[in-house]
């Protein structure tokens, strides 16, 4: 019995021995790696509790600027614009040239970009005007006739 008895005592000895170790090493490892875990969760719930509580999502989504539909007038004086261009680029490819007012803003032979420049700029100005001040709207109902007539005029050329 007494080499049972040393068995015994040297296996108390080892566990011991791993208790004191788990104690020193492992179980301070394992409280901090707890303590770890804990922080990082708190992170989780401090980031989420963040993102829902920033300013960005308290605020009611404005528009940065409103849009407004265009009125029939605009669109029947960019159709005005559109038509005259394409019948002067037609037809001074047969060798006629610009005439009129535009003709100090695009030359005498205007090309197609300068054209559209210079179409865009007319029809935003028009219709801004004609939207900010109300009394201005025969401004852009005159530049939609006059660029309709000339088209008209254009396609009766030969």
């Amino acid at each position: 019995m007494p080499k049972c008895n040393s068995m015994i005592l040297k296996r108390l000895r080892l566990i011991r021995g791993v208790l004191a170790f788990q104690q020193e090493w492992i179980a301070p490892s394992v409280a901090i790696a707890r303590k770890i875990r804990i922080a990082v969760n708190d992170m989780k719930r401090l980031a989420l509790a963040l993102l829902f509580a920033s300013p960005c999502l308290a605020l009611p989504d404005t528009p940065i600027a409103k849009y407004e539909k265009p009125s029939t007038l605009a669109i029947a004086h960019i159709a005005a614009l559109v038509a005259d261009g394409v019948t002067t680029h037609q037809f001074e490819k047969r060798g006629y040239v610009e005439t009129g007012p535009y003709r100090f803003i695009t030359g005498p032979k205007p090309t197609i970009r300068t054209m559209a420049i210079g179409g865009a700029v007319e029809a935003f100005t028009a219709h801004f005007l004609a939207r900010k001040y109300p009394k201005l709207r025969i401004l852009q109902l005159s530049l939609t006739v006059a660029h309709g007539a000339a088209a008209a005029h254009n396609a009766t050329l030969k």
